[in-house]
């Protein structure tokens, strides 16, 4: 579950730097220097570690530092 909520804190900041990046994403569009597929799977192959590992990072350091791992680290899966 908090893996969920911070993936969505994730998801949220990097959907507001769309409206902040148009600009440059209409000109360099109408230039013809690459097609939409292409800026967004660009975009989102860069944003995975963002919105996939980070949490988890931030997810194991929390799940260390509060003595959650009484059973040892079998026990992650059930805390994401």
């Amino acid at each position: 579950m908090i893996i969920s909520i911070m993936t969505m804190a994730v998801i949220s900041s990097l959907t507001l730097t769309f409206p902040v990046e148009r600009l440059i994403f209409l000109k360099e569009f109408n230039s013809g220097f690459y097609r939409v597929n292409s800026y967004f799977f660009g975009k989102i192959s860069v944003e995975i570690p963002y919105i996939i590992l980070f949490p988890i990072i931030i997810s194991l350091g929390v799940y260390w530092s509060c003595a959650l791992r009484v059973g040892g680290y079998l026990n992650f899966g059930n805390y994401i």
